[in-house]
This record gives C-alpha cells, sequence and structure tokens, in this order.
C-alpha cells in the first residue's frame, strides 16, 4: 500500500518541530508538502539506483502519475498489455522489487536519518543538481541524499561500486579506498 500524502504531510510537521532541524541539520525543502516532491521522495526510497524502468514511467507520468500507475488500481498493467506487452512485464516486474519498501513509517524513518546526519535531499530541479547525470537518460537517479557542500557534484570525481551484499573485507576495502581518496581531496561519489 502506498504511503499516504497525509502520513507524510504529518512526519514532515513532527520532523520542522525537531530542534535540529530548525537549526539548519536539514534543509526541509520549501516545497516538501508539494504532492510530486513527495512522490519523488518515494521513488528515491523505493529503488534501486539506476531502475531504468522506474525512470522511465517517472519521465513518462511525473512522480505522481508515476506512483499511481504502479501502484494504483491495476497499476496501469491492464492498459499496457495491449498495446506493449514488454512494458506491461517491466512494471509487473518493477512492482514486485518496489512493493517491498513501499511504507510510509520507512519514507519517515528515512528522513530522520537525513535529520540525524545532516543530510539534505536534492532533485533534479535544484540549481545544484550535476547536469552530468542527465547523460544517464531514464537510469539517471530521481533525487540525490547530499552531505557536505553541493558543488562537489559538479567536480571531477571516481565512483566507488560494490554489491549490497558485500563481504565484511570488501566494505573494509571499499572504505579504506573512500578514506584515502577523500583524504587527498577527491571527490568520492556512492550510490549508497
Amino acid at each position: 500500500r502506498a504511503p499516504s500524502v497525509a502520513q507524510l504531510h504529518r512526519g514532515l510537521d513532527e520532523l520542522r518541530r525537531d530542534p535540529r532541524v530548525r537549526e539548519g541539520a536539514l534543509r526541509i525543502r520549501a516545497d516538501a508538502e508539494d504532492p510530486a516532491v513527495l512522490a519523488t521522495l518515494i521513488w528515491n526510497l523505493v529503488t534501486e539506483p539506476g531502475d531504468g524502468v522506474a525512470g522511465a514511467l517517472v519521465t513518462a507520468l511525473g512522480p505522481e502519475g508515476a506512483l499511481e500507475c504502479a501502484f494504483g488500481g491495476d497499476g496501469g498493467i491492464g492498459a499496457l498489455e495491449a498495446d506493449v506487452r514488454p512494458a506491461a512485464t517491466a512494471l509487473r516486474e518493477g512492482r514486485k522489487r518496489w512493493s517491498a519498501r513501499l511504507d510510509a513509517d520507512f519514507a519517515l524513518a528515512s528522513l530522520r536519518g537525513a535529520v540525524r546526519t545532516r543530510t539534505a535531499l536534492l532533485l533534479p530541479q535544484d540549481p545544484a543538481w550535476p547536469p552530468m547525470l542527465a547523460d544517464l537518460g531514464d537510469h539517471a537517479p530521481l533525487a540525490l541524499w547530499l552531505r557536505g557542500d553541493a558543488r562537489a557534484l559538479s567536480a571531477a570525481g571516481l565512483a566507488i561500486i560494490g554489491a549490497r551484499a558485500s563481504s565484511s573485507y570488501g566494505e573494509h576495502v571499499a572504505g579504506e579506498f573512500a578514506g584515502e581518496l577523500a583524504g587527498e581531496g577527491r571527490v568520492v561519489f556512492s550510490g549508497g
């Protein structure tokens, strides 16, 4: 079941009363109650980085329409099957991936975690959005969580890519690489 906008509004109101938010630990967006912003946040939380099916759906229908297509009624599958069977299959498979994470409590817990870690949410319409992400097309991230100076996102950098099911040794080595590179002043990007 999709997180209701009302649940997210209540959670955002609760976060705005948090003294850390008032002190600037998390830049709660001025447009955070805009349904399109909330829908983008939900998409960012339920998809893996680079999910081209979600990206294509959001590009075609906007974040709100994409949520309705993916999770409302028959999920839009009935309308798609007649015209584009591969798209219907991709949507059906996407719904299976996304449904496990579609939870208002999870979304709000993520925002609370952002407050604790002094993290901001950056959307494609923000001036600091890195223009090079457009090269990724439907695989571009729908939002970015940011700690630090947003200008670093447009700087030359490198990415350390791993696996969600990485070994403790792999995590240790990736941490060592990231720490040393950051210590040298290099920008390190992560899918996170």
